[in-house]
């Protein structure tokens, strides 16, 4: 702080003030330019929240009423008589008409038939028998051999909901290979006879998590299941592992939906979290802002670079005007310019009394001189306030150099001062003469000489 001070001392009067103005010019523009700017970012941050909070409701909605969908059906499958004693007469080896047979397609089949083909939602609903003795009754009822081309099948523990297979039922020539499902399977248990039967209700994987498949521009997301498998539908894994990671590390564990904005692996994301505990899961939606608060970042950088040049510009003109104020003109002369006899009053700071004097101020113009008046003027700032002598001398002369730069300077005062004359020692008309000189005057005695006989002159 002493050197900042001291580097201040001694900077010239009219960078001084100059700085000054600019510094009080920039410190409120740019405290309400970082105002501006930060509420700008939270805006674009609480914007893009407020829409993926939305957009996750709107999913929310969706995938529950396609669960209750899956889960209705299921149901009514379960509860259908004759269906479970076709498929007891079947596990249990029991002869079948083809009467029976027929009768049971045209009812109960066409029946569960029509109940698939009005829900739009669904994919299909699959029974398949425990064996190979049933009459297969496509979209309805197939035997075991069928199911065995389910890649879910060959899971040990396949009853629940399974992700993202492709359905192998038929080869590829008459099956859509591309289409991903998700199903929910059911074994059909009779009291009598235990397992009769397994319900398939599928619904492809982009009806379930149309999030998953949408194309929109700055914005993925995946389902990620609580056995650790993570879904992204059609689109292929473009994001880090290590991103993944960190979004998965701020996986609520609540049940409601929770939106959060991150900076995470150089992006700014707005993270949106959904906990599917039909489907033992978390749908996450991810929305990467970076170039809306990179372009509020842009908007700063461009008002910076404006202001600093605009800055520039006015402390250049400041400076102009502050020097045209000074009164400064260029001269070629380069002998002595003395005023002397200037009359100042000031303080001691020691015993709080007066003393008053003489001041006499010299130096040698550079290629500028300053207006007469500012030479009094400076004797009269500096003295106005607390002081001592010896200090008044170099601060006086310090100002002069460093507003006029000149080749040299020389500074003299003469005073009374009251501390002795009106009180302790109390001698009257005693005076105190101090002297500084730079440049010039300080390296050539002949110039002292001129200066002191001008003063007596």
């Amino acid at each position: 702080m002493k050197k900042i001070r001291e580097l201040f001392r001694n900077t010239k009067l009219n960078i001084k003030f100059t700085s000054i103005i600019i510094l009080f010019m920039v410190i409120p523009i740019g405290v309400l330019a970082g105002v501006l700017f930060y509420v700008m970012e939270q805006n674009a941050v609480q914007e893009n929240m407020d829409y993926m909070e939305y957009t996750m409701q709107r999913n929310e909605d969706g995938i529950k009423t396609k669960i209750d969908s899956i889960n209705m059906s299921t149901q009514f499958f379960l509860s259908d008589d004759s269906l479970l004693q076709m498929l007891n007469a079947s596990a249990i080896g029991g002869e079948i008409s083809t009467a029976d047979w027929l009768d049971f397609k045209n009812n109960e089949v066409s029946a569960l038939e029509r109940l698939v083909d009005n829900n739009p939602l669904l994919y299909g609903v699959r029974v398949y028998a425990v064996n190979d003795s049933v009459q297969e009754m496509m979209p309805i009822l197939y035997n075991a051999s069928r199911m065995k081309k389910q890649e879910w099948s060959k899971q040990d523990k396949y009853v629940g909901w399974n992700f993202d297979y492709t359905d192998n039922i038929f080869n590829s020539y008459t099956m859509n290979q591309n289409r991903k499902i998700i199903s929910l399977v059911t074994p059909i248990i009779d009291s009598a006879n235990g397992k009769v039967g397994v319900i398939e209700s599928a619904m492809t994987m982009e009806n379930m998590f149309p999030s998953l498949y949408e194309g929109i521009e700055d914005e993925w997301s995946f389902f990620y299941s609580d056995e650790g498998v993570t879904y992204f539908g059609q689109k292929e894994q473009t994001e880090s592992s290590a991103l993944l990671d960190d979004i998965l590390k701020q996986r609520p564990t609540e049940d409601k939906i929770q939106t959060i904005y991150k900076k995470l692996d150089g992006k700014n994301l707005v993270i949106s979290y959904m906990q599917v505990r039909e489907l033992s899961g978390t749908l996450i939606c991810v929305k990467d802002i970076t170039k809306n608060v990179h372009n509020v970042y842009f908007m700063r950088d461009v008002f910076v670079a404006v202001m600093l040049a605009f800055i520039i510009l006015l402390a250049f003109f400041i400076n102009r005007i502050v020097q045209h104020l000074l009164k400064q003109f260029p001269v070629e002369n380069n002998e002595i310019v003395l005023e002397k006899d200037i009359t100042f009053y000031s303080m001691c700071e020691h015993h709080l009394m007066p003393f008053y004097g003489k001041a006499h101020l010299a130096y040698i113009p550079n290629g500028k001189v300053t207006g007469l008046s500012k030479l009094a003027r400076t004797v009269e700032v500096y003295s106005r306030r607390p002081q001592i002598q010896e200090r008044l001398t170099v601060q006086i002369a310090d100002a002069l150099e460093r507003t006029l730069d000149p080749k040299g300077i020389m500074v003299m005062l003469e005073a009374e001062h009251t501390c002795m004359t009106m009180r302790g020692i109390k001698k009257p008309g005693s005076k105190t003469i101090t002297t500084v000189t730079r440049g010039a005057f300080t390296e050539d005695k002949e110039l002292q000489k001129m200066f002191l006989s001008m003063v007596k002159g």
